[in-house]
């Protein structure tokens, strides 16, 4: 197979920075479900690999940025990294900054709904909530 039909370019002409994405690459699966070396692991997969990972819901950790794989944010119904705690909704500001210190972040994707668990998506029991988990969804313990 051609290294062309191996990569598909995302964003068009208007797009300031188009993404020349590989077939191949991680889904979401949430840091928080995942543990440290789990995340470490399919990251540095994926750099290897030469294509990105998805960040899952569950926020963008250290985890995800270490190895420097590109990455993919997926931001859910919960807001995790650009999370206003005050209110719950979404912080543009926080966004801003989120986006400024990883480099690697390539792409958004917006989780619109949680098809599984309609309107409960997110949600951790407080027994499984880490100090590393609160960081990368930016909530307090």
């Amino acid at each position: 197979v051609p290294d062309h039909a191996k990569r598909v370019t995302i964003g068009g002409p208007a797009c300031l920075k188009p993404y020349s994405a590989s077939l191949l690459n991680i889904s979401a699966m949430s840091y928080g479900a995942l543990s440290d070396n789990a995340i470490l692991a399919l990251n540095t997969g994926a750099k290897v690999g030469g294509f990105y990972h998805n960040t899952g819901e569950g926020g963008v950790s250290k985890f995800h940025a270490e190895p420097g794989a590109d990455l993919v944010w997926n931001i859910g119904t919960g807001y995790f990294g650009c999370r206003n705690n005050e209110t719950g909704g979404f912080s543009a500001e926080k966004f801003e900054e989120t986006v400024k210190r990883l480099p690697q972040l390539r792409m958004i994707e917006v989780k619109l709904s949680q098809g599984a668990k309609p309107s409960h998506g997110g949600i951790l029991p407080a027994n499984k909530l880490s100090p590393a988990i609160a960081e990368a969804r930016g909530v307090p313990m």
